[in-house]
């Protein structure tokens, strides 16, 4: 989040159980994981893998996922495997 923050990026961030963070000084509120939020990220990044989450409609809406957890056993055109479990 700092690093694409420093660089001018649009950082947004959900998790259920952390409703708000502090990164470098900056105050982070969790985003509601919709549609509309996922469709206008250029990348969505999957950090942990909670059972919570509905991969599905996030590969749905994403235009383009990094998937850090293996939350999605399939790389494909729009999702990128960053782990291999």
């Amino acid at each position: 989040m700092e690093t694409v923050a420093h660089k001018g990026g649009n950082v947004q961030y959900h998790d259920p159980f952390i409703p708000e963070v502090t990164v470098d000084g900056i105050k982070y509120s969790s985003a509601d994981l919709i549609a509309e939020t996922l469709v206008e990220a250029d990348v969505v990044v999957l950090t942990t893998n909670h059972s919570v989450f509905d991969v599905e409609f996030i590969q749905e809406h994403a235009q383009m996922i990094v998937n850090m957890r293996n939350m999605i056993k399939e790389s494909g055109n729009k999702v990128n495997k960053l782990c291999q479990l």
